[in-house]
């Protein structure tokens, strides 16, 4: 029987966000990706990083309303 291979997490702002996920939603690229695979960089460097950093924690709202006639978006 085939072990499952232990999955590198990082902390979301709702549960764990997996290593696959971050190359999956293009956050870090495969290079990065098989970095981290091989131990040549920490899950610590990687989610301190600008780009992992802005996804994994930001707090900008991401959703609201539009208000067609003025085009005003009232975030929530």
């Amino acid at each position: 029987e085939k072990e499952k291979k232990k999955e590198i997490t990082f902390d979301g702002l709702r549960a764990p966000v997996c290593a696959s996920e971050l190359l999956e939603s293009k956050i870090i690229d495969k290079d990065l990706y098989n970095k981290l695979l091989k131990g040549n960089i920490s899950a610590k460097e990687v989610s301190e990083m600008e780009p992992v950093n802005k996804a994994m924690r930001s707090t900008n709202c991401i959703a609201g309303v539009l208000i067609d006639s003025s085009k005003e978006i009232l975030p929530f």
